[in-house]
């Protein structure tokens, strides 16, 4: 079984310390490190090199945004799954970046773990939005960013 290596970039600190104690009861997850803003999620990444990145988008210091568009310059190889609060945030960038993105008002935690899987393999990624479960295909590019 491959260990997928994750970070969790989410500045409200309850919500982070949740979605962190969900996945590391996974037996195929393993938590590199926990970000409060962009800026650590950048440091961090640099130290950890993990395989998929949690990212909210609504985030001090550097938001989810930049640095989703840093990360996908400096390490393509890293996977982000976008936490979107508002339906309209991850529609207002062009998404080159992202894996995929979880609309938080409407993913269960098995729609989360089945994207941080999926990140790591060969399936393309998708949207979860309110009124359907899989409306688009975000990217369908393997962990090491080729196609």
């Amino acid at each position: 079984m491959r260990c997928i290596r994750v970070l969790v970039a989410e500045d409200v600190v309850l919500f982070r310390k949740l979605l962190t104690q969900f996945l590391v009861d996974e037996p195929d997850l393993t938590i590199v490190g926990e970000a409060a803003n962009g800026q650590e999620a950048l440091d961090l990444v640099a130290t950890t090199r993990p395989d998929v990145v949690l990212l909210d988008l609504d985030m001090p210091v550097i938001d989810g945004a930049a640095a989703a568009r840093r990360l996908a310059e400096q390490w393509p190889g890293i996977r982000l799954v976008i936490l979107d609060r508002r339906r309209d945030q991850a529609a207002a960038w062009d998404g080159s970046a992202i894996h995929s993105v979880v609309r938080m008002s409407s993913a269960t935690p098995h729609d989360l773990l089945r994207l941080v899987r999926q990140a790591t393999g060969s399936e393309s990624g998708v949207v979860l939005s309110g009124e359907a479960s899989a409306v688009s295909t975000m990217c369908g590019n393997g962990p090491d960013g080729g196609a």
